[in-house]
């Protein structure tokens, strides 16, 4: 009950754009319900933090939340299907339709952050051009490794972007690490993720940001600042 009330009046610290508030109560309620296994509040709240990054017109993060919440719709729908029950025959129902309108919401909305990505890379020389055009034919290999260079505020990454969300890719994560600013100490936490305990020392469990990143894309920026033994472990699980 005190999770349900906290995850409500985070839509009024939303309506007041109080927006550390929100999210806080939001992520605390996610982090209670996915321990005790309550589905549809779980998917609920989802919801929630994917109105609030739209409100914030954060539509990258948007989008990652609709693909989250997508994955949770999925997974209920699964659990519903198991159950023989006349009310899981209801919900599987009620939750198809919901999914279906998700589904048209998370197309709309990559449609958008596709066109923004694109529109915020700028330039119509012939190097400009080259530089989209081979974009373009990166994103047609999905496999590939793209080292994109250029001097700080070139828009690096926002090209990183523009291969992900034009690639088959679009509907995976694309997770960002600044490798200038992680720690020699803290590399393998940051990339491989560690678990919870007294061996670790971790209050709880770390998610690397390859494992986050799945099927997607890895973006390093800066990854000449990464110390090369590391560099190595990293080509090493490329391979």
């Amino acid at each position: 009950m005190k999770t349900d009330l906290s995850s409500n009046i985070a839509l009024t610290f939303i309506a007041l754009k109080k927006w550390e508030e929100a999210i806080s109560r939001l992520k605390e309620a996610v982090r209670f319900y996915k321990k005790h296994g309550k589905s549809e509040k779980l998917i609920r709240t989802t919801r929630t933090i994917g109105y609030f990054y739209q409100e914030k017109q954060d539509y990258l993060r948007g989008f990652a939340v609709l693909s989250q919440l997508d994955q949770l719709n999925q997974e209920y729908i699964q659990e519903l299907q198991e159950s023989l029950s006349k009310t899981g025959e209801h919900k599987l129902l009620e939750i198809m339709a919901d999914s279906k309108t998700l589904r048209d919401k998370y197309n709309n909305l990559l449609g958008e952050v596709t066109r923004r990505q694109a529109a915020r890379f700028t330039g119509n020389s012939k190097a400009a051009k080259r530089v989209t055009d081979s974009a373009v034919l990166a994103s047609m290999h999905l496999e590939a490794n793209v080292l994109i260079q250029g001097e700080s505020g070139t828009g690096k990454e926002v090209l990183a972007q523009m291969i992900h969300y034009s690639s088959e890719k679009k509907n995976q994560a694309f997770v960002s690490v600044n490798c200038a600013a992680i720690s020699t100490s803290l590399f393998e936490i940051e990339f491989f993720g560690s678990a919870a305990g007294p061996l670790t020392g971790m209050a709880e469990e770390r998610v690397g940001c390859i494992e986050r990143a799945g099927e997607g894309t890895l973006f390093l920026d800066e990854i000449s600042e990464m110390p090369p033994q590391f560099q190595q472990k990293l080509t090493e699980c490329a391979r």
